[in-house]
């Protein structure tokens, strides 16, 4: 979910289809989010929108069994900062609505032991993040570390046994 593309950068992957991509609106020149989906599946995403401050994005995926939100975040390791956590309550409701599930995904860089088993101790924002999944009846369903012995890169869902994940080699510093 952190690309390290610039705008001048042309995101292909043999295969698949760009969905959106989100660039940074920091000024940096590089960075930023994308989503892809696998040839063939594209007509069965849309983008819905993106949050106004956040690096994160909202697709509904159109299932046979209903219409599933997707939210793809990359939030910057920034201790306590809780804002973009505050702000996912709002975009929820608006971006959610008529959906039946929920995914929220992406590298959130928060630490808190108690509920993520690979933490490297507990933070505010790890806190913040865990009350949100709580409140909104999401899990993690990860379960490995994806950045040496951390696990940083989440998957929140309330699919239930509908969702599983698996940690692969990735092509950067994170495991995918």
């Amino acid at each position: 979910t952190e690309t390290f593309l610039d705008k001048s950068k042309p995101s292909e992957l043999k295969g698949y289809v760009e969905i959106a991509r989100l660039d940074r609106r920091t000024g940096e020149t590089q960075g930023g989010i994308i989503l892809f989906a696998r040839c063939g599946f594209e007509n069965s995403i849309v983008h819905v929108g993106d949050s106004a401050v956040h690096e994160r994005s909202w697709f509904v995926i159109h299932t046979n069994r209903g219409a599933i939100l997707l939210g793809l975040w990359y939030r910057r390791p920034d201790p306590n900062e809780v804002d973009s956590i505050v702000s996912l309550y709002d975009e929820l409701a608006e971006f959610g609505e008529g959906t039946i599930n929920t995914i929220i995904m992406g590298d959130m860089n928060v630490h808190e032991a108690g509920w993520l088993r690979f933490s490297d101790g507990t933070s505010l924002e790890g806190r913040e993040l865990q009350a949100f999944s709580n409140i909104t009846g999401l899990s993690e369903r990860v379960g490995e570390p994806t950045r040496g012995a951390n696990l940083l890169d989440l998957v929140l869902s309330d699919l239930e046994a509908d969702l599983k994940c698996a940690v692969i080699p990735g092509v950067s510093d994170h495991e995918a």
